[in-house]
């Protein structure tokens, strides 16, 4: 895939261009992939924002794909889509019947501090999802209600919110999915607006159709909007 576009990098108080490549990552970046997102997990130093757990060696050896942007010859950012089936598995228990098909799993995307406000989560992700179109049927992903840049990037990249569920040893996660055939219609003419942090009323909606489908600010906080789900077209 090898490609080159130039990013806005921020450095000693002043803003730069610079070239960056994006490629495929496989084992033989195994080292240099692990060791970039140990030291973002080890800067956010916050399991309840980031899991440092990950199962980047298995994607990279082929149950996955991995998706690497280096500037100056480093990595700056890292895409995971993992097919690992532990990973999967955690999906459908919790999902049951709003899953359906082959799933895959958009493992998260972590960028270096000073490439932040580039888009990069959602042009590495959209450089992916067309790989995945004649494979699968759904992929989910997981955010936490405190990240709410993840959380915009994935709705933008048209992840719903289809669930909440405590994970990884009990923190809080939003669950989205995007369908990837049978696709997913919702109504927004009567909408509900739902602070980001009010979990009663996030499961209450949940339970009667409703799912996430955009972020709104307010001067009283991070507000999700819900439109009633409408069966497949």
């Amino acid at each position: 895939m090898k490609r080159i576009i130039l990013l806005q990098k921020k450095e000693r108080h002043r803003i730069v261009q610079v070239p960056c490549e994006i490629d495929f990552l496989t084992s033989k970046d195994k080292d240099e992939a692990c060791s970039f997102y140990n030291t973002i997990a080890r800067l956010i130093r916050n399991p309840e924002i980031f899991i440092p757990d990950n199962t980047l060696p298995l994607d990279l050896a082929g149950e996955g794909i991995v998706i690497g942007v280096r500037a100056e010859s480093r990595l700056i950012c890292l895409r995971v889509l993992t097919y690992n089936q532990d990973t999967i598995s955690d999906y459908k228990n919790i999902l049951g019947e709003k899953v359906t098909g082959n799933i895959a799993c958009s493992d998260g995307c972590v960028v270096d501090s000073r490439y932040r406000g580039n888009n990069l989560q959602q042009i590495t992700w959209f450089l992916i999802e067309p790989l995945l179109y004649g494979k699968y049927d759904t992929v989910v992903a997981t955010v936490s209600p405190k990240n709410s840049v993840s959380l915009r990037n994935l709705l933008i990249c048209s992840f719903l919110i289809v669930d909440i569920a405590d994970m990884y040893n009990g923190y809080e996660r939003f669950i989205l999915r995007k369908k990837l055939t049978n696709l997913q219609c919702y109504q927004t003419a009567e909408h509900l607006e739902i602070n980001v942090h009010d979990r009663n009323a996030i499961m209450n909606a949940l339970s009667r159709g409703y799912i996430g489908y955009k972020m709104k600010h307010r001067s009283t906080g991070i507000y999700i909007l819900f439109g009633q789900e409408i069966n497949d077209a």
